[in-house]
């Protein structure tokens, strides 16, 4: 059985917004997808954005979101299996976003101080991805974890412009102005629910509302009390009603701001408004 999303007190849908990261493509959604994208859509949940890890997952990514107009397909190597890609990947990536204009982001991306290769290693891989991400004119989905100040260092000393999202962002309230600067978008997940996590939303009550974009990162960083690798994009609303909960502007206008805020990060290659692609909705 799947958890429910935590009940909510009148607050029905996530009111067209879009879920800017979140792993529909993995194992675990297999069995009941179509059931679940469908309650997606009946919620008001847009567009979900579904980042690419390895490249045996790229195809799947891209034939599901032509399957289903609500998914939008993003490609990347994530630094977890930086070192077990073949050879060719970067070419293999470079050709895909050549060929594919569907595809609105390079990512999930990034560095891993804790998990993965060596750094270098990692590092090697993401600047590659960073230069193919300025050449195809695509943002970034960066997967950064005790590695903020070096992503950003990259970032400046590659001279890359273009928008980019943090990704289940973490850090201090410095090192997102620092990035938010550099052009970043924050990403505000699950982490916020959890009652450990005083300083994450200090951070995000704190940042300018230009700045955040909302992600589940489904199946992982589950809210507070759904099992591990339970999460679906279903918490999106979950995550929308925590932050509205310590933000001081009203619900509509952070609703509104992260509609505006999340068709930036992705350059205005997603439609909010309607799915006018071709396929089913869900």
């Amino acid at each position: 059985m799947w958890p429910s999303t935590r009940p909510r007190n009148g607050e029905a849908s996530a009111q067209g917004l879009i879920d800017a990261h979140c792993h529909i493509d993995f194992p675990q959604f297999d069995d009941r997808r179509e059931q679940l994208l469908a309650e997606c859509a009946a919620n008001g949940i847009r567009r979900i954005v579904v980042p690419g890890t390895v490249p045996d997952g790229w195809r799947k990514i891209l034939e599901l979101a032509r399957t289903y107009s609500i998914l939008a397909p993003a490609a990347g190597l994530h630094p977890w299996w930086a070192d077990g890609s073949r050879g060719d990947s970067l070419e293999q990536l470079d050709r895909l976003l050549t060929d594919n204009s569907d595809l609105v982001a390079v990512g999930e991306c990034g560095l891993d101080r804790k998990q993965g290769p060596a750094l270098t290693q990692q590092q090697s891989v993401f600047e590659a991805q960073i230069r193919l991400a300025g050449r195809h004119d695509r943002p970034l989905l960066i997967h950064s974890v005790g590695t903020h100040d070096t992503v950003l260092a990259l970032l400046r000393r590659l001279g890359f412009t273009l928008p980019f999202l943090m990704h289940g962002f973490s850090g201090s309230r410095e090192q997102a102005d620092a990035l938010v600067r550099q052009g970043a978008f924050i990403g505000v997940s699950g982490i916020i629910t959890h009652p450990r996590a005083s300083r994450a939303r200090r951070v995000m009550a704190q940042l300018p509302l230009e700045s955040l974009v909302l992600e589940t990162d489904a199946p992982g960083l589950p809210p507070h009390g759904v099992p591990r690798d339970s999460n679906t994009p279903l918490n999106l609303s979950w995550v929308l009603d925590t932050l509205c909960s310590f933000r001081e502007e009203p619900r509509e206008e952070i609703v509104a701001a992260i509609r505006d805020n999340t068709r930036r990060l992705f350059m205005q290659r997603l439609d909010t408004e309607g799915l006018q692609k071709p396929g089913a909705p869900v």
